[in-house]
This record gives structure tokens, C-alpha cells and sequence, in this order.
């Protein structure tokens, strides 16, 4: 067997080997480029929750601010205008009113002390300052409600001392000032029906409209 024999066997013999070793490496190359290593995940499995991405809230947003009514208005242009300014915060010049509220039960001769009794403490009120009248009301008068638990309110009252003689904090009888507060619409039942079961049923409501200070 003649030398040239063997030679073209191991030329084909190493030509296969570089084909086999250029598949791998083209293999391996390939591998590297499709499959790039993954980050790893870290996972909460006592509370599934946070291994979810956060996503902010669209009720997280800034709160609301409650428009300031700039300037010093007069009960007049609160009475005559009231729709406008609900929701507001708003600056009243007035003169501070102290209503006491009796019952309208006819006097007892035999028991003086019936007569006209007082009902619960007496209500704060702001009044125009220009008003001689002694029992102001209308567009004369602007009620005075504080608010309570519950996202409700109640007329702002003072303590009665003795019969001539309340507590209103800083506030004064007669004192004309500026108040300043969040003039507010409510509704209260206007008319109503009971059944002998002693259930009662609102057929209407009333609109009203207050000052609610501290």
C-alpha cells in the first residue's frame, strides 16, 4: 500500500474533527447568546403579597383642599348667595348673637318654674351688626354649628351659669367680630308621619345652611 494511501484518510479524518469542534463551539456561542444568565427571584411565601410589584394606589393622591373665600363678606352676601359659598372657607363680619330657646308649653300658674322653660343650652348665632332688631332672623342671622363624631353637627351653644349669666368661651354677647368657618349645607326632617307602632317615616327634608367653627 502506497504511501499516499494514508495521507488522504487523515485529511478527511481531520477535517470531520474541525467540523464536530466548530459545531460545538458555534453551539456554545449560540447557547451563551440566547440563554443569558436569569437574575434571581426572591419569593415571600408567608405573605404571597409582596412578591407582587407594588403599583401605586389611584386614591393616593395629595388631600383634597378646601377653597378660602379671600376677603371679609357680611351676613347679607352669605344669605343672599348661600349655594356659592357651600363647602368654602369663608370670613364673616358680625355681631355675636346669644339665643336662648324656651318652650312654647302654656305657663302653669301652680308651678312658676314651667313657665317658658329654658330647652337645652343656649345657641350661638352672628347677627348684622346693623340690626336693632331683638330676635334677628332671615338673611339677618347666620347659625353657628360645631362638628361632631360621626361626620355630623351640632349648634354651637354656650353654658348656662345662672339666669342672667352663660358661658360662650371667647365668645361675647353683642361683641361684633370676624369669624371664620366652613359654611355648610345639611338636611333635616320637615315632615313626618308615625303609625301606632311608634315607627316614624320622613316624607320631606329641609335644607340648611351653617357656619361650622372650632
Amino acid at each position: 500500500m502506497s504511501k499516499n494511501g494514508f495521507v488522504l484518510p487523515l485529511v478527511l479524518v481531520a477535517a470531520v474533527g474541525l467540523a464536530i469542534a466548530g459545531a460545538a463551539v458555534y453551539s456554545q456561542i449560540k447557547l451563551n447568546v440566547t440563554q443569558p444568565p436569569q437574575p434571581l427571584q426572591e419569593t415571600n411565601h408567608e405573605s404571597p403579597s409582596l412578591n407582587q410589584t407594588p403599583v401605586p394606589s389611584p386614591t393616593a393622591t395629595a388631600k383634597s383642599i378646601i377653597d378660602k373665600v379671600t376677603g371679609v363678606l357680611s351676613i347679607q352676601e352669605v344669605n343672599s348667595n348661600k349655594d356659592a359659598y357651600v363647602g368654602k372657607q369663608i370670613s364673616v363680619r358680625g355681631k355675636i348673637y346669644v339665643r336662648h330657646n324656651y318652650s312654647l308649653m302654656p305657663c302653669n300658674a301652680n308651678d312658676p318654674e314651667t313657665c317658658n322653660p329654658e330647652i337645652g343650652d343656649p345657641t350661638l348665632h352672628l347677627v348684622n351688626p346693623d340690626s336693632s332688631s331683638i330676635t334677628p332672623s332671615g338673611g339677618q342671622i347666620l347659625d353657628l354649628y360645631r362638628s361632631v363624631s360621626g361626620g355630623k353637627y351640632e349648634p354651637a351653644t354656650c353654658k348656662t351659669i345662672n339666669q342672667n349669666t352663660v358661658d360662650c368661651g371667647k365668645y361675647q354677647q353683642n361683641e361684633v367680630t370676624v369669624i371664620e368657618g366652613i359654611f355648610t349645607r345639611d338636611k333635616i326632617p320637615y315632615q313626618q308621619v308615625g303609625d301606632s307602632a311608634g315607627n316614624i317615616k320622613t316624607l320631606k327634608y329641609q335644607d340648611i345652611y351653617f357656619l361650622v367653627i372650632e
